[in-house]
């Protein structure tokens, strides 16, 4: 299945490496601007290396990676993050010695891709998430983890994403901030940015996908709507354990 609309993010029969092991074999995947693009699959299938791969962060063996058109294969990831690509990262990787506003600031001065008027400002981010509002002067690194993830997903947004590439971001969070999270999400994809979420929560990737992917042993296995996987039981049952 592809999509009918112009691609954005083109990923070509991509292979990675961690040294000996073969990880992604032969990925390749596409997504439109303003599509919501769900990467399923149990621990330790590739979901992680995937978003690594495309931050530039584990270059990969053969294949290709593009945005707009433009090949960013094997590039590095600041060249990669200005060409739009922005990543909440599993763990949230927040500079805990930096406070809440300098954190926005420091997202809000790497001046990604901004020619689609896709970027949020630090007033609206705080809009977003009022806990971090609250807590603009307090040092990240004595948030709540709830707290830091907002953050992540912040420093994210004020950096003009074209595609925003989300590894796990509701790992941790109380339902009161799952629900907040889903809510911002619809709106970035309402304004514009491409999504790419790896999720283990089956039910919140699906109330947000457009597409998913499930992913098997470093290779896209499955493809479909939300609504076909929701009832490919057997699908899931084999892929997902669910």
């Amino acid at each position: 299945m592809t999509t009918t609309h112009p691609r954005l993010l083109d990923v070509a029969d991509v292979h990675t490496y961690y040294g000996p092991s073969y990880i992604l074999q032969g990925v390749t995947l596409g997504a439109a601007r303003g599509e919501v693009v769900a990467i399923l699959g149990r621990n330790g299938v590739g979901k992680t290396t995937l978003v690594s791969t495309l931050a530039g962060f584990v270059p990969p063996r053969q294949g290709k990676i593009s945005i707009g058109g433009i090949d960013i294969t094997g590039t590095t990831p600041e060249r990669i993050s200005r060409q739009g690509i922005a990543l909440v990262p599993q763990g949230r990787r927040i500079f805990r010695s930096l406070t809440v506003h300098e954190t926005l600031e420091l997202g809000s001065n790497l001046r990604r891709y901004d020619r689609e008027g896709l970027s949020w400002s630090k007033d609206e981010v705080y809009a977003a998430f009022p806990r971090l509002a609250e807590r603009r002067n307090n040092r990240a690194g004595g948030l709540s983890g709830g707290e830091q993830q907002m953050l992540a997903v912040g420093r994210a947004l004020v950096g003009y994403p074209r595609v925003v590439l989300l590894d796990e971001p509701t790992e941790g969070l109380s339902p009161l901030l799952v629900k907040e999270l889903h809510a911002v999400l619809v709106e970035v994809k309402r304004r514009g940015s491409t999504l790419l979420l790896i999720e283990q929560r089956l039910k919140f990737a699906m109330a947000l996908a457009d597409r998913v992917l499930l992913v098997n042993k470093g290779r896209i296995v499955f493809e479909s709507t939300p609504e076909a996987l929701q009832a490919a039981e057997e699908v899931r049952d084999r892929y997902l354990g669910v």
